[in-house]
């Protein structure tokens, strides 16, 4: 199993920050996925990369501004993300954790993968919500 833990922090009030992650419809500020289809109001979706690739993602926790985890499933890797979000004085730190289980013939570049991956969505929001 890999797991992958990064923290940033934008300036920024963390409303804005939680909006953007959970707005399933707006998803124009990252960079790497072509669409996003919501199979259960916001339960369950599937994004599809601009490479074709789709992974399925089930929400298993939302605390409004606090808290937001996923169940997460492709052909490479299945997994969890937790997301947790915090404020003080108008600068919001989220803080991301993925534990995740690669197929076998993936397992030895997935920490790699992984931590690529979740920097990219890092940079992609910065820009999104500090601009």
């Amino acid at each position: 199993m890999a797991t992958i833990n990064t923290k940033a922090s934008f300036q920024c009030p963390v409303q804005k920050v939680w909006q953007t992650v959970v707005a399933l419809t707006n998803y124009s500020w990252r960079r790497n996925i072509e669409q996003v289809e919501i199979i259960k109001s916001g339960k369950k979706f599937i994004e599809h990369t601009k490479k074709g690739r789709q992974t399925t993602f089930r929400v298993t926790a939302s605390e409004t501004c606090r808290r937001y985890d996923l169940n997460m499933e492709n052909k490479l890797m299945k997994g969890h993300y937790t997301y947790r979000f915090s404020n003080d004085k108008g600068e919001t730190s989220l803080d991301i954790t993925l534990d995740a289980d690669a197929k076998w013939y993936f397992k030895p570049f997935a920490g790699f993968y992984l931590k690529k991956q979740v920097n990219a969505y890092i940079e992609d929001l910065r820009k999104a919500v500090e601009k």
